[in-house]
């Protein structure tokens, strides 16, 4: 076991099931520049919320994550709301995600920015990438998470050239979190 297999796993482990799905207000605010339905990718989506309102709104989706407690949430989460999702374990600091093509790729509050690089060539031709992430910025008023696991506000941009720019916000999150929302497609 990975030394953030174990440590995810005793957080998820530690939480009471999720019995209904509560969507990340970022994907909300983005849904008008997702496509309308296709394979969607959820990269460390950890117990699943975004990966189960994707699924409702007519997506197949697979959801990665280190942590088999995670991976048990979501799955117990999807049923519950009536869906299904794919569930993969994989530590993605040690393995490449799960080969595209993809016509959606979300990256929720999951910082590893040579990641970021690779996302684009998993993409399909006009597919969409959705990365939301804390900023440096928002060390000025939170201790957490730290500088390794924060971008700058335009880092996102020279990590993704090859990625047209749909949408970008960065700013104060009702979490009290500074966060930014960063779409971009790859070109058709």
């Amino acid at each position: 076991m990975s030394k953030a297999e174990s440590k995810w796993d005793k957080i998820y482990g530690a939480r009471e099931p999720n019995r209904k799905s509560r969507v990340d207000e970022s994907l909300l605010k983005v849904r008008d520049h997702l496509p309308k339905k296709g394979a969607a990718l959820d990269i460390a989506g950890g117990d699943g919320r975004n990966s189960v309102w994707l699924a409702k709104n007519g997506f197949d989706v697979t959801l990665i994550d280190v942590s088999s407690e995670a991976l048990k949430l979501a799955s117990e989460l999807a049923s519950l709301s009536g869906v299904s999702i794919e569930t993969v374990k994989r530590d993605l600091e040690l393995t490449e995600p799960t080969e595209g093509p993809w016509d959606l790729i979300i990256i929720f509050n999951y910082c590893e920015k040579a990641l970021y690089k690779k996302v684009g060539g998993l993409l399909r031709p006009g597919g969409v990438l959705v990365v939301s992430q804390a900023t440096i910025k928002n060390l000025e008023r939170n201790p957490s998470p730290s500088s390794r696991f924060l971008i700058h506000d335009d880092e996102l941009t020279a990590l993704l050239p090859d990625l047209e720019l749909l949408y970008r916000d960065a700013s104060w999150r009702k979490n009290g979190r500074h966060e930014i929302t960063h779409v971009a497609k790859k070109p058709i």
